[in-house]
């Protein structure tokens, strides 16, 4: 599943539970512009959660080695 908005990511790595696309759908890539949007852009503008969500994939993708960013 290649996931395409941002928001759910952001939402879901709020609250911990990033696992549960992991649980549903398996594999999950991550957009470069998704990631950048979330990311990058968010760390530019001061966005907490934007922290939220680079920790959470990188825990992600070294913990269940299904999450990946293209």
């Amino acid at each position: 599943m290649t996931i395409a908005d941002t928001g759910i990511l952001i939402w879901l790595a709020r609250y911990n539970k990033l696992k549960l696309l992991k649980d549903l759908y398996g594999k999950i890539d991550i957009p470069a512009k998704v990631f950048e949007e979330a990311v990058t852009a968010g760390k530019l503008n001061g966005y907490p959660n934007a922290e939220i969500f680079s920790k959470c994939i990188k825990l992600c993708a070294s913990k269940f080695g299904n999450f990946s960013s293209i």
